[in-house]
C-alpha cells in the first residue's frame, strides 16, 4: 500500500485506518510520497485528533502539494525535551531547584513574577525560597 513504508508492516496507513470517518481522504492526493511516510512513521501521541489536526493545518500552509515540512510536527529533539537531557543525575533536588529558580530569575532580568509563573509557582513561594537562599549564604 503507498502509505506504508518498510518498518511499519501490520500498521494501518492513518488515511486508510481513520480518513474516511475525519473527511481527511479529500488530502489523500496533495500529499507526496515523503509526507505519506512521515506521516505514516510518526507516533501520533494525540491519535486521531492530532493527525486530524495537523493534515488541516498542512493543507492551509501548502499550494498544490503537502510536504513534510508542512505538517509542523513535534519531533523528539524539540528544545524542551533536549533541555531535560541536559539535567544532571546525581545531584539533590533542593540544589537542582535553585540552579533552576536562580536561571530562571537572571533570564527574566530579576522579574519575580514572570519567573514564578514559568516555574509554576506562585510570587510568595519564590520569595521565600529567594530568601531562604540568602540566609543560607550568610
Amino acid at each position: 500500500s503507498q502509505g506504508v513504508s518498510k518498518g511499519t508492516e501490520g500498521r494501518c496507513p492513518p488515511f486508510e485506518c481513520h480518513a474516511p470517518s475525519h473527511r481527511l481522504d479529500r488530502f489523500g492526493e496533495m500529499f507526496t510520497a515523503d509526507t505519506i511516510e512521515l506521516i505514516a512513521s510518526h507516533s501520533w501521541p494525540g491519535n486521531v485528533r492530532e493527525l486530524k489536526h495537523a493534515v488541516e493545518r498542512a493543507y492551509i500552509l501548502a499550494d498544490k502539494q503537502i510536504q513534510p515540512e508542512h505538517l509542523l510536527l513535534e519531533t523528539p529533539t524539540d528544545q524542551a525535551e533536549q533541555e531535560l537531557t541536559d539535567v544532571p543525575s546525581g545531584v539533590p533536588l533542593d540544589e537542582l531547584e535553585k540552579a533552576a529558580i536562580l536561571t530562571t530569575l537572571a533570564q527574566n532580568d530579576g522579574n519575580k513574577t514572570d519567573t514564578a509563573q514559568q516555574l509554576g509557582i506562585s510570587v510568595k513561594t519564590l520569595y521565600n525560597k529567594l530568601e531562604k537562599y540568602q540566609q543560607a549564604e550568610s
